[in-house]
């Protein structure tokens, strides 16, 4: 198949959905399918794909992601309504050379379906809504496209009139079983890693951006210090807070935080296996790919009762925290720098993992195949 990944934010946000894409068409492509993507203009510095579109448009998503509440939703949408408009003024003709369009991004992009005579598939995530105020206008929207793909168990949130209105498969996010994996920690590492011997680190991964609520992280590590915890906090990803949460990290908790910036994937599972706790204390996640790969590498996990997170940390392999609130956050940190408890011995459960990416790719082949 010709197959066309649309994504606006390929090159621009390495978050788990643009992760998710890439390596979906990396899959794809060892089945021996042709895979282009479609994205806005990036720094990357060569295409992804043979047969690229590039929309020349202005990136104006890094301001969007940092407003909350309806402003920033709207916002947000806009963004992606604007990609899209300009996607079918300057490309309209060309989407027809594709067998298949993959869609990633808000509902309002699937007017693509009645534009092109491709089979567009859209890609459910979560965070989407399918009730409250806009909930009927999100599956009005949602059920343009030929066919659904619920990602990581996003199908549970849907309405059962909604699932039997179209065509789906549900695929969970897969991570790369070749470099997320128990070993012993590199000592070397560990020792960088904690600044100082006596120092037991705690790790975050992922992008800067309000959703992650990284500052609430900081404050609790300095909070933990104030408190005689000795404790190091290593934060690895970049986004449009860097700046902000560098200087919040001077302020409360000198000498205590370390950015390290984007990683290559075998950096982080080393710098995970080096640490003692991983962190996820986001506003909303559907089924965060970083806590897999954490957990994955034996890592202590302490996240946040949001999305899926309680179908992946196995009991005594990390803990939930239920009301979200910082100070559970300090009590949940305190407490397992307390506890002897081995985890690097415990196992995962068997669906952490996911199929795989090129299973993945082929499960959608064959109920493309088999459905639309």
């Amino acid at each position: 198949m010709n197959i066309l990944i649309v994504n606006p934010l390929l090159g621009h946000v390495y978050g788990g959905a643009e992760m998710n894409d890439l390596k979906l068409g990396q899959g794809l492509l060892r089945l021996g399918h042709a895979v282009s993507y479609c994205r806005i203009k990036s720094s990357l510095s060569e295409d992804l794909g043979k047969k690229d579109i590039v929309v020349d448009m202005s990136y104006s998503y890094d301001s969007a992601s940092m407003r909350t509440g309806l402003l920033g939703k709207i916002l947000r949408n806009l963004f992606f309504w604007r990609f899209y408009r300009k996607l079918i003024h300057d490309f309209q003709s060309r989407l027809d050379d594709f067998d298949l369009v993959l869609l990633t991004g808000k509902p309002v992009m699937t007017g693509l379906a009645r534009k092109t005579k491709s089979r567009v598939l859209y890609s459910v995530r979560g965070g989407l809504g399918f009730s409250g105020k806009f909930g009927k206008l999100n599956q009005y929207l949602t059920l343009r496209a030929d066919g659904l793909i619920y990602w990581g168990g996003c199908e549970k949130d849907a309405p059962e009139e909604m699932l039997k209105k179209t065509n789906y498969i549900a695929l969970d996010p897969a991570i790369d079983e070749s470099v997320f994996f128990p070993r012993k920690a590199d000592m070397k590492l560990r020792k960088t890693l904690k600044v100082k011997n006596d120092n037991s680190v705690i790790i975050f991964v992922g992008r800067l951006e309000h959703v992650k609520r990284v500052d609430c992280m900081i404050q609790a590590v300095a909070n933990l210090k104030n408190k005689g915890v000795n404790i190091h906090f290593s934060i690895v990803g970049d986004g449009s807070l860097r700046l902000p949460l560098h200087n919040l990290a001077n302020k409360v908790a000198p000498g205590c935080v370390t950015f390290w910036g984007r990683q290559e994937s075998t950096v982080i599972a080393e710098m995970l296996r080096a640490s003692d706790i991983f962190l996820l204390y986001s506003h909303f996640e559907n089924h965060p790919i970083s806590l897999k790969e954490a957990v994955a590498c034996r890592t202590y996990c302490i996240a946040a009762d949001i999305g899926r997170v309680k179908s992946i940390v196995n009991e005594g392999a990390g803990i939930v925290i239920p009301s979200n609130k910082p100070s559970e956050l300090e009590e949940a940190i305190e407490a397992r720098l307390s506890d002897k408890l081995n985890v690097k011995d415990l196992p995962i459960r068997d669906n952490i993992l996911g199929d795989g990416w090129q299973a993945n790719g082929a499960n959608l082949i064959s109920w493309i195949v088999k459905s639309l």
